[in-house]
């Protein structure tokens, strides 16, 4: 796990808010900042990310913007996992980008699970506002 670089994403229309885990589980979760939501700028950040040669391990929220990204991800020849939010525990009921985006690194947490996923654990229930 060491050599992985896990990327979190928080899309919207015009920009995705990027955060970046590196190593383990519990290590540092550093903002890497926004950057406009178009194809070109996402594929200068996989090239800026990977020319360390180092794994990467993207992941995002599904929401209205779709699966283009995850496409675009799949096809450079990334990992990307896409987050049902109802399976998602929600350790807050204030949400803002910067979290958003931080969480996802976080990808062996069992809450987190792509959509169709097997049930919530047992305890875990989707929040509602």
């Amino acid at each position: 796990m060491n050599n992985t670089i896990f990327v979190g994403l928080d899309l919207h229309n015009a920009v995705i808010s990027v955060a970046i885990a590196e190593g383990a589980r519990g290590g540092e979760v550093r903002c890497f900042g926004p950057i406009p939501n178009r194809a070109d700028h996402v594929g200068e950040l996989v090239e800026r990310l990977s020319s360390s040669g180092r794994r990467l391990l993207f992941c995002y929220e599904a929401g209205p913007c779709g699966y283009s990204l995850h496409r675009q991800l799949t096809a450079l020849g990334h990992e990307c996992i896409v987050v049902a939010p109802s399976l998602r525990a929600w350790p807050h009921l204030c949400r803002q980008e910067r979290m958003d985006a931080a969480l996802p690194p976080l990808v062996d947490d069992a809450s987190l699970r792509p959509p169709g996923s097997a049930n919530c654990p047992a305890g875990l229930r989707p929040l509602r506002a």
